[in-house]
């Protein structure tokens, strides 16, 4: 009996379509930029905000009769504890953040490996949600190293203007028995607000506080419905095996193709992305750079090379698609990152596609 696949796999991208020509040197450096002075129609993207941006956002290409291009794909991801206000956070302030690396910000990201590093005997952290919300439950994360810093003692508070604050949950005396742990808390005494700040009092010794995670919850645990793939600007892998957190090829953004594996069998959703027109030519070449980044364990079982950085011929048509295919044997594995097929001889697909397919 095989059980379905429930991985969550997340890709980034840095794409340049261009001439051969445009491979290196000063062109590929003005390829960055959206053009070359060797081929003014070359077309490239680092999704940086002077680089040509998406003409799609989270849009499923449709066929000739009207219907997606896409199945067993959900775009709906939940990650975290059911009910997870994650993506609901708008804004996040500490009282400190010594080490730009280990900043507040890697509290709301679901990497055990991020973590947000304090230099005072006393902290607190501050999530801004998008609206009021009654948090029910709250989980804290070890991070990497030194539990001495782990906090002991703290109150969950909340607040309606971030001035006025309220104690929903108190906590002393608690101890986490290993790096990267979760404990999760229900709240005490439970009501709406829009700011919530966890106000750290004490940890084991020295003036050092640090966490790897900061999760909020509400009651609402119902699953989302399915819908269409993800495929958007980002801010560049949150963990990934090949790439540091949170950047992306040429700056700090990168393009994220997201979704989940509903079912066995195959899944695939074709999204698209730019609408570009390109003279192809025998020579005419995509290249892109792939992040993996993977929410749930099951990572790549086999490295190749080529999964991360890959230049292959755009072909006309009658002479078949050209695609990059990822490494099989992972949980949301990517098989096919990006795709792009000409669908008229000598002009390249005016639709830009991201496919993700198990």
């Amino acid at each position: 009996m095989h059980r379905p696949r429930w991985g969550v796999a997340l890709v980034s991208v840095s794409l340049v379509a261009a001439a051969a020509a445009v491979a290196s040197g000063e062109a590929a450096s003005a390829a960055a930029r959206g053009h070359t002075a060797a081929d003014p129609a070359a077309f490239a993207s680092s999704f940086e905000p002077d680089d040509p941006q998406p003409t799609w956002t989270d849009t499923v290409d449709r066929d000739a009769g009207g219907n997606p291009r896409s199945s067993g794909v959900d775009g709906n991801l939940v990650v975290g504890m059911p009910g997870s206000l994650r993506s609901h956070v708008i804004a996040i302030a500490v009282n400190t953040q010594p080490n730009a690396n280990e900043n507040g910000n890697n509290l709301n990201d679901g990497d055990p490996a991020t973590k947000w590093l304090a230099d005072t005997p006393t902290s607190w952290a501050q999530y801004t949600l998008d609206a009021p919300a009654t948090v029910v439950k709250y989980a804290l994360t070890s991070a990497n190293d030194a539990p001495e810093r782990d906090p002991r003692d703290w109150t969950l508070e909340g607040s309606a203007d971030g001035t006025a604050w309220t104690t929903v949950d108190t906590r002393n005396g608690v101890t986490f028995d290993q790096r990267f742990q979760t404990r999760t808390f229900d709240v005490a005494a439970p009501a709406s607000f829009k700011i919530y700040r966890l106000n750290i009092t004490g940890h084991p010794s020295g003036n050092l506080t640090q966490l790897a995670d900061l999760e909020l919850a509400d009651a609402n645990t119902t699953t989302p419905p399915p819908g269409d793939m993800q495929s958007r600007i980002g801010k560049g892998p949150a963990s990934s095996p090949t790439a540091k957190a949170g950047v992306g090829y040429s700056g700090l953004k990168a393009f994220q193709i997201s979704g989940r594996h509903l079912a066995e069998g195959r899944a695939y959703s074709y999204n698209k992305v730019f609408d570009v027109d390109l003279t192809v030519t025998g020579d005419t070449q995509l290249s892109y750079l792939v992040f993996p980044e993977f929410k749930q364990p099951g990572h790549l079982r086999r490295g190749r090379p080529g999964l991360h950085g890959r230049d292959l011929p755009v072909r006309p048509q009658g002479r078949g698609p050209a695609r990059h295919r990822g490494e099989p044997g992972c949980a949301g594995s990517v098989e096919d990152a990006l795709h792009r097929t000409v669908e008229q001889p000598g002009i390249a697909d005016r639709r830009g596609r991201g496919r993700q397919n198990h």
